[in-house]
């Protein structure tokens, strides 16, 4: 160890003694007794360094030998000059024995030997030691704690917009660990935001002694930034509304702002952007042509100017004027119109003559019409100016038409004449050129009979006619009708049916309507060939050529046979009827039944036999014919629609044997099995039988029977016997469980169960005890069952079990609300008793969880609880209200909190001696305009654990005089006291504090620091926020530990004079009390007359050597007239003008930038 005179490395000599006891002993006994004090440790070393009250483990080992009666029964030890300590221990003979026991070290710090000695008997009686060794320097106790060196304020500049990253190097030595590491918040090395920031530090030894040092870091920035005009360079011309862009940068505060300027003499300023990037527009209009200058600088977050950088410009503003000719008239040459030509010119005030641009450009060609010839210049700054003017071209010549031929003799194609298509003439124009003239009536037109005149015309698109031209059309008829049959030519019809005449239709190229002369007769009801004559003439005498038609009268109809074979098998002879129809008559109908085709010399019937046959011999028969009539006309053969099925005989059926089945059920299915059927003719067509499907018990006749595909049908039957021998079976009954409705048991109402029989279906069973009240406990219930034919069933058994699961009824009391009357509050009186009852247990156990030693201040909810003699219990809930009524007194009241039980031990001794205060109300205590709220529940203690004097809580708002040592350049702003004088008091949880510091500082940040002394360690360790913004005249914040507080804020330390606001008038420790603790409205100096400069006006950051003075020039009835003393304070007249003079000079320039 290092620094006190015991460092590390020493080393211990151990003493070994070995104590040599002569004694007179019989033979065969020991001649001497010895013990042998092995080693002796301290937490395993000879010596330690420890913390105050420190626990070691120590530890002695010896060796014994010796008689009977030599023992080692007891340690002592002792720490320096302490009270020697004894402890006893089994007793140890001719033995090795290491005793182990733990030490306290002392208090205080200091070396102290360790010295052990032991004993032969209990107690440690002096006259019975045997053995001693002492550890030289055994004990070192360390309780001073590490210094920390290093720890003073830094000022240094920004190095970004954030702040800078500052380094630096605080470092702690210990009086016996040498060197400790310090712990430092921020660290160094981190990033310290702009303004000041308070650095804590701590260094703690090896034993738990801890050291605090703190120090400033202040960030500040002085740099100015850097700006310049990007849009533009020197020796532009511009001219209207132009946007300037510039660029600046600042590497600390950032940029807050870049301004625009411009001057033909002074600067004039334009405005400003804050954003980046930086731009504005500018309206050159507003300044006369020629030469000006742009400026722009920078200004940061904390004022610092970059100088102008500047570029020159020309303002040009004016277009070009222009020359052109009056409107223009001109004839057409051709159809394109006329080329026309023109002068045109432009002259620019500074660059003289410039290029004109007019469309359409002279010499081109101006079509028919009215067009606008617009002109335009610009300069090179894009000045423009234009103007037009019209250019007419006209068309006043008319065109010329070709001469025409007749047309004549074109023959008429309908009633309406002919229609005649020919070629218009063609026409001639300087305009227009060629085309053609309109004539009527026009080519294609429809012609009438006889001469027509056509005129033609033409007028060009001017308007312009020409002279017209005529020419004659001749229409005449020379054609003949032309006569067309209808229908057919030759035209055969049937003897005896009617003719009917098809007729012929007439076209002729003039006349419409024309119909044909019709001649020559036909005898339909001989057969022959006949000859009709048609013929026509049209209006104009013209004949058409006779036509013909033959007409052949024929007899080529077959006649036609139907028959009435039936479709169905019959059961006896059938009788065939075959019909003949023809348009003469029938002579014979021709048949077969075998199926091949019949012939005149097959079997056939006519008039005579009723065109009838019979057919009397089992079997199908296939029936064809065909009929004959009087001119040999046959009819194809035809075969009959129906098959001829003749079956007299019945089919033959056996019935299956006889079935013999158990029941399955109310009825049962059973497989009958198939009957043996047979039918030689027309074959089976079905077998059936009339059995109900499912057979009742007993005996059934089944009867079969057989049909054939002729309808005959047979019988034959079999006998089904169904028995009954199998016992129904009873459902399962589930236990009952009921729940006891009274002491004597519940009403369970019994449902007999349900059997199931294969025959008879549902039964229900009988049982031995019927619905009613059953006793609590279980009873057994059994239940029989017997169907319709005596088979009995198993019987089937249930318990029927009565309980008590039902829980008590309980109702809480009513809650209660009760003022607190001490830490706790006795009200056992008003809780009252519930309402309890059960249905079966007339005693229910009652009981709550009410605390006996009283209730917290709050709402404690307490639970009643009833419970049965089966276990069964409810709850309810009581809620039991402490009400706490706000305090409020100010500093000349304290001890009342004391007297009113507002104040109370928590441990609850006397309140002038505990270890710590409750707070049981909601307590505030005002002192000179300040407060301190303490809620309720609040615990106050000593941050040494010591224990305090309730009754000696001061809080006192009347203290700035009492207070030193807040730091360099710091104001102080306001000041409260609040706790035990000289003792650093702990808040759990914290409490809130309002420090008055004048209605002047409303809306100023202001630093909170606390002090246990009032003189020195100032600190924000405990506050929450470690800053207030002052409204309403009070500084608002939280605090866990106390006594002194104080707001302030911090001024340059180089400042000749205070400039700061607030009770202390921003001058160090000194605080003056306001007057009145409203504020005092600022009066507004009157404006000064401001003339109008012919000038570009200068804007405030551009007036040198003016700046405002600090502070603002506001009377504060507290410091004196702007700050400069107090009230009734002389002030020097030269001092008041010079004030004036600035303000006056600040608030001209202010009104300018506006």
């Amino acid at each position: 160890m290092m620094g006190n005179g015991f460092g590390a490395g020493r080393k211990f000599l151990g003493i070994t003694l070995v104590l040599i006891f002569l004694i007179s002993v019989s033979a065969g006994a020991y001649a001497v007794d010895t013990i042998t004090i092995n080693s002796a440790t301290l937490n395993g070393a000879s010596s330690v360094i420890v913390a105050p009250n420190a626990s070691i483990t120590a530890s002695v080992n010896a060796t014994l030998n010796g008689g009977p009666g030599f023992k080692w029964m007891a340690t002592q030890y002792q720490i320096g000059s302490a009270t020697p300590i004894c402890r006893d221990i089994t007793d140890q003979h001719n033995t090795t024995h290491t005793d182990t026991f733990s030490v306290i070290a002392p208090a205080i710090d200091g070396i102290s030997d360790f010295k052990i000695t032991l004993f032969k008997d209990n107690g440690c009686a002096v006259d019975k030691s045997i053995a001693t060794i002492t550890l030289s320097s055994g004990i070192t106790v360390d309780a001073t704690p590490p210094v920390i060196s290093g720890a003073t304020d830094i000022v240094t500049e920004a190095t970004g917009p954030t702040g800078a990253t500052v380094t630096y190097s605080v470092s702690a030595n210990d009086a016996v660990d040498g060197s400790v590491a310090v712990d430092c918040s921020p660290a160094s090395g981190s990033s310290f935001g702009f303004g000041l920031t308070a650095v804590n530090c701590s260094a703690t030894d090896a034993h738990a002694n801890t050291a605090n040092a703190s120090f400033n870091v202040t960030v500040r920035d002085t740099t100015a930034p850097s700006a310049a005009i990007t849009s533009i360079t020197d020796g532009t011309h511009i001219n209207g509304t132009v946007t300037i862009d510039a660029t600046a940068s600042d590497s600390a505060s950032g940029v807050a702002r870049v301004e625009f300027y411009h001057s033909s003499m002074a600067p004039v300023y334009i405005g400003e952007d804050t954003t980046e990037p930086y731009s504005i527009d500018w309206d050159t209009t507003s300044v006369s042509d020629g030469s000006h200058t742009i400026y722009v600088k920078g200004i940061d977050n904390n004022l610092n100017e970059s100088g102008y950088s500047e570029v020159s410009v020309v303002v040009d503003n004016t277009a070009p004027v222009l020359s052109v000719p009056s409107d223009m008239l001109e004839e057409a040459t051709s159809a394109a119109g006329a080329a026309v030509s023109y002068v045109a010119t432009a002259t620019d005030a500074i660059e003289g003559a410039v290029a004109i641009d007019c469309s359409p450009a002279s010499g081109s060609t101006f079509a028919l019409g009215t067009i606008t010839v617009t002109c335009g210049a610009s300069d090179s700054l894009g000045n423009t100016a234009s103007t037009s003017f019209d250019v007419t071209v006209e068309d006043t010549t008319p065109p010329t038409i070709d001469s025409m031929s007749d047309i004549i003799d074109v023959e008429a194609t309908s009633p309406a004449g002919a229609e005649v298509s020919y070629t218009s003439p063609a026409t001639t124009d300087l305009v227009d050129g060629s085309g053609t003239a309109t004539c009527l009536p026009a080519s294609g037109s429809t012609f009438v009979l006889g001469d027509t005149t056509v005129t033609c015309n033409a007028t060009d698109a001017a308007g312009n006619g020409a002279t017209s031209v005529e020419f004659t059309v001749s229409v005449v008829d020379t054609t003949s009708p032309v006569i067309t049959l209808n229908g057919d030519n030759p035209m055969t019809v049937q003897v005896h049916n009617a003719y009917s005449e098809a007729d012929a239709s007439v076209t002729d190229n003039y006349d419409t309507g024309l119909t044909a002369a019709i001649t020559g007769s036909v005898d339909v009801d001989t057969v022959g060939t006949y000859t009709r004559y048609y013929n026509a003439v049209d209006s104009h005498g013209n004949s058409a050529i006779e036509v013909t038609r033959t007409v052949n009268v024929v007899d080529e109809e077959a006649p036609s046979t139907s028959d009435d074979v039936p479709a169905l098998w019959q059961t006896s002879d059938v009788t065939v009827t075959l019909n003949c129809t023809d348009n003469v008559a029938c002579t014979k109908v021709y048949y077969t039944t075998d199926g091949t085709d019949p012939t005149t010399s097959s079997d056939s019937v006519d008039a005579g036999s009723g065109w009838q046959f019979t057919v009397s011999t089992d079997g199908q028969y296939t029936v064809k014919y065909f009929g004959v009539d009087d001119s040999s006309n046959a009819e194809a053969v035809k075969t009959a629609t129906n098959l001829l099925r003749l079956d007299e005989t019945v089919p033959n059926i056996t019935a299956p044997t006889d079935v013999i089945e158990e029941a399955t059920g109310p009825t049962t299915s059973v497989s009958l099995g198939e009957p043996i059927t047979s039918d030689d003719t027309s074959g089976v067509y079905e077998v059936h039988n009339d059995s109900p499907g499912v057979f009742p018990v007993g005996s059934t006749t089944v009867t079969w029977t057989v049909t054939d595909n002729a309808g005959n049908s047979n019988t034959a039957t079999q006998s089904v016997t169904i028995n009954d021998t199998t016992p129904p079976v009873i459902d399962s009954v589930e236990n009952i469980i009921a729940e006891a409705a009274s002491s004597a048991g519940a009403v369970v109402t019994i449902t007999a169960p349900t059997a199931t029989d294969l025959v008879d279906g549902s039964i229900t069973a009988t049982c031995d005890e019927s619905t009613g009240l059953f006793p609590i406990g279980i009873t057994t219930v059994t239940c029989n069952a017997t169907d319709s034919h005596a088979n009995s069933a198993t019987p089937v058994s249930f318990d029927v079990n009565v309980v008590d699961t039902t829980a008590p009824s309980i109702t809480a009391p009513a809650d209660v609300t009760k003022e607190l009357t001490g830490f706790l509050t006795d009200a056992s009186a008003e809780l009252g008793s519930p309402i309890v009852s059960d249905l079966v247990d007339s005693n229910v156990i009652v009981d709550s969880n009410a605390p006996s030693a009283g209730f917290p201040v709050g709402i404690t909810t307490v639970l009643w609880t009833a419970t049965d003699h089966t276990g069964n219990s409810a709850t309810a809930f009581q809620k039991v209200t402490i009400t706490s009524t706000p305090v409020d007194v100010n500093e000349a009241d304290m001890n009342s909190l004391i007297s009113s039980g507002a104040f109370v031990s928590q441990d609850g001794g006397a309140s002038t001696d505990t270890n710590a205060v409750v707070a049981l109300k909601e307590i505030t205590i005002t002192s000179n305009n300040s407060s301190v709220l303490i809620p309720a529940g609040v615990v106050i203690t000593r941050s040494d654990g010591s224990n305090i004097d309730a009754t000696a809580l001061i809080a006192d708002g009347n203290v700035e005089d009492l207070l030193s040592n807040l730091g360099s350049g710091a104001v102080l702003d306001g000041a409260l006291k609040w706790g035990l004088p000289n003792l650093e008091l702990s808040f759990s949880p914290a409490i809130q504090l309002s420090i008055f510091v004048g209605y002047d500082l409303n809306g100023t940040t202001l630093s909170i620091e606390r002090s246990t002394s009032g003189s020195n360690g100032w600190t924000s360790a405990g506050l929450t926020p470690s800053t207030c913004v002052v409204a309403n005249g009070l500084c608002d914040f939280n605090a866990t530990l106390a006594s002194y507080y104080a707001t302030t804020h911090t001024v340059s330390t180089n400042t000749s004079s205070g400039g700061g606001s607030g009770r202390g008038g921003g001058m160090p420790l000194a605080v003056v009390q306001p007057t009145t603790p409203e504020p005092t409205p600022t009066p507004t100096p009157a404006p000064l007359p401001v003339t109008t400069p012919t000038e570009p006006v200068l804007t405030p950051s551009e007036i040198p050597a003016v700046e405002e003075p600090t502070p603002a020039v506001t009377p504060n009835p507290a410091t004196g007239l702007f700050g400069l003393g107090t009230v009734g304070d002389a002030i020097p007249i030269g001092v008041i003008a010079i004030v004036i003079i600035a303000s006056i000079v600040v608030l001209a320039t202010r009104k300018k930038k506006k």
